[in-house]
């Protein structure tokens, strides 16, 4: 650094003066100790009003394409990432039209001598907050999938109860697809299925708040259209489910309701997993020979056991039953019935006996052979 204009000053003061002066004829002034100059309305420029309005475009266009799976991702996000990416979109927008019209008039900013903060910076600055909220926004919208996890729990049951209320059956099916990602989490926090019928007196401890929710979501996967649309559309979901109960050995969670329900929508739908799976190899292919959904749901007589309503399905829904029905619920029952006889415990069979006594409801609707209606009209013939 030179020391001339210092040595200038101690040996003629009128230096001094004659240098504001001279800072004065350019429009530069001084306050305290800091100096101003005006900013040169023919500098570089890197990010704009234009440049903002142009990315503000195409990201309206993301906003407006994604379809159900990218809106429930940022639903049961940890943090609102929509409020978030707007603020941050209006912050940056006021602060680009603030910063052009500023250089513009030529208005004045501080001159800090070998500062790396300029013009170009600042406008750097902007582009990169910008471009970094759109990028945060899609990472999670179509990178990041729909875990669950105490971060985001009570969001989590927010999202879900929207969706079944609302009941488009789009909407469910993409949701049901996402639920698989969410497995772990939810066999994980979720509690005995008889804690919440325990009175409160006499319970051991307050559930947290994130095994409520995993509980209140695991009741609001047996709704019957969820679970019709898991069928047709993401049996990987009940796969990753049950697979997380065996591994976990949480087979007193709250799922009987959801196993009843999706067993049940199954068999009601002929074109569905079960039927492919348990169709001979050689007429079905590698899901024949794999069996995927159907050994993780009834290869197990432990988890059969424990989850108890597998092979318990609505009498309404059995009533409506034809012979290739009943066929495909006695072909999963054997898959469980070999297991229990492998492990030789003969002593727990409830669920066995359960699953044979629906033996009887296949003669109950014998009569609709003959074409007769009712059960009524058969007595009277």
């Amino acid at each position: 650094m030179s020391l001339t204009p210092f040595f200038r000053i101690m040996v003629d003061p009128s230096f001094e003066e004659q240098t504001h002066t001279e800072c004065e004829m350019r429009g530069d002034y001084y306050f305290a100790s800091l100096h101003f100059v005006p900013l040169q309305t023919t500098g570089a420029k890197t990010f704009g009003l234009p440049e903002y309005i142009s990315g503000l475009a195409l990201m309206v266009l993301a906003w407006t394409i994604a379809d159900a799976k990218y809106h429930f991702r940022l639903d049961v996000a940890p943090f609102n990432a929509r409020l978030i990416t707007y603020a941050v979109v209006v912050a940056v927008g006021a602060a680009t039209l603030l910063t052009d019209v500023w250089r513009a008039q030529g208005w004045c900013v501080i001159e800090a001598a070998g500062s790396p903060f300029t013009p170009v910076t600042w406008q750097a600055i902007l582009a990169a907050v910008f471009i970094g909220a759109f990028i945060c926004w899609a990472a999670i919208a179509f990178f990041i999938p729909a875990k669950f996890h105490r971060g985001n729990a009570v969001r989590y049951v927010s999202a879900m109860a929207k969706a079944t209320l609302r009941g488009n059956s789009l909407d469910l099916a993409v949701i049901a697809d996402e639920l698989a990602a969410a497995a772990y989490g939810l066999v994980k926090h979720a509690t005995n299925r008889d804690f919440r019928r325990v009175p409160l007196e006499s319970q051991p401890y307050e559930p947290s708040e994130v095994e409520r929710c995993a509980n209140s979501i695991l009741s609001m996967i047996g709704d019957r259209r969820l679970c019709r649309a898991m069928v047709a559309s993401s049996p990987r979901t009940a796969l990753f489910l049950f697979q997380e109960i065996k591994e976990q050995k949480r087979f007193d969670i709250e799922v009987g309701t959801f196993a009843s329900n999706f067993v049940g929508a199954a068999i009601a739908n002929k074109d569905s997993f079960i039927y492919h799976e348990t169709t001979p190899w050689y007429w079905s292919g590698f899901l024949g020979m794999t069996q995927p959904v159907v050994k993780a749901m009834f290869a197990d007589y432990e988890l059969v056991s424990g989850v108890d309503k597998l092979f318990y399905v609505d009498h309404q829904e059995m009533g409506k039953w034809d012979t290739e029905h009943w066929s495909v619920y006695f072909k999963a029952m054997q898959i469980t019935v070999a297991d229990f006889i492998a492990k030789g415990n003969y002593r727990e069979r409830t669920t066995i006996n359960r699953a044979i006594g629906k033996l009887g409801d296949v003669t109950r609707y014998a009569y609709r052979i003959n074409g007769i209606d009712s059960q009524e009209a058969l007595s009277d013939t």
